[in-house]
């Protein structure tokens, strides 16, 4: 399954969500549960066959983003949390999760459209004088590395797949 492109009006869930590896990963969860009928890790249900959790997230910055995923896959393994911690950037998640409705109903999708067009630019922190250097890091990056730093980042994990010899 090919994932939907960006349109003009921004991102949308499915951008990540059809992802082919994470719809593939999905998939494989969806197929072990189904050939697993007694897989359990809760003896806390609902009449919707829902298993509920309490869920502890951890910080990591802006990889805590990270958890949003982590949790989209719980929720698709018919996972609920009864009590959200965390901190740093698990804090922010719990929180977001807690916004989205009742602990009977999935967050995720909710919590991605929130994140889908967010300038994360926003979550730098500090006075004006750090920001501006985040900000001036970025616009050297883009103008020495082309499409910016991701673009750059991406090249060198394909240099690092084929090998020593192409990154001559």
């Amino acid at each position: 399954m090919k994932a939907p492109q960006p349109s003009s009006r921004g991102l949308s869930p499915a951008y990540f969500t059809a992802d082919r590896e994470v719809a593939t990963a999905i998939l494989e969860l969806e197929t072990f549960i189904q050939d697993n009928p007694g897989w359990s890790i809760s003896d806390i249900t609902d009449q919707q066959g829902h298993q509920y959790v309490d869920l502890v997230m951890e910080g990591g910055g802006m990889l805590g983003i990270a958890l949003v995923g982590y949790v989209y896959a719980l929720e698709k393994a018919g996972i609920r949390f009864l009590r959200l911690g965390g901190t740093s950037a698990g804090s922010i998640n719990a929180l977001l999760m807690a916004a989205a409705g009742p602990r009977d109903e999935a967050s995720t999708d909710w919590i991605i459209r929130q994140l889908a067009n967010k300038n994360f630019y926003d979550f730098v922190d500090g006075d004006i004088d750090a920001k501006r250097f985040i900000a001036d890091l970025f616009a050297r990056a883009k103008t020495r590395l082309g499409n910016g730093p991701g673009a750059w980042l991406r090249n060198r994990v394909d240099l690092a797949k084929l090998g020593p010899a192409a990154c001559k």
